[in-house]
C-alpha cells in the first residue's frame, strides 16, 4: 500500500486578520501546495512594496 503525504496549507495566510483556526486549513498536493505558496508569497511582496 502506497503511503501519501499531504501538507497542511491555509487559505487565508496567517499574519491576515482572519481566525486562524481549523477552518482556514486545507490539504493539498504537493505541487498544488508549491504552486499556491509561490502566489502567497508574490502577494505578500506586492503588498510590502518590494520587488520581484
Amino acid at each position: 500500500m502506497a503511503h501519501y503525504s499531504y501538507p497542511v496549507d491555509r487559505h487565508v495566510l496567517k499574519d491576515s486578520n482572519m481566525d486562524d483556526g481549523n477552518e482556514n486549513l486545507q490539504l493539498l498536493h504537493r505541487h498544488c501546495h508549491d504552486e499556491k505558496t509561490f502566489n502567497d508569497l508574490v502577494e505578500i511582496r506586492k503588498i510590502n512594496g518590494v520587488a520581484e
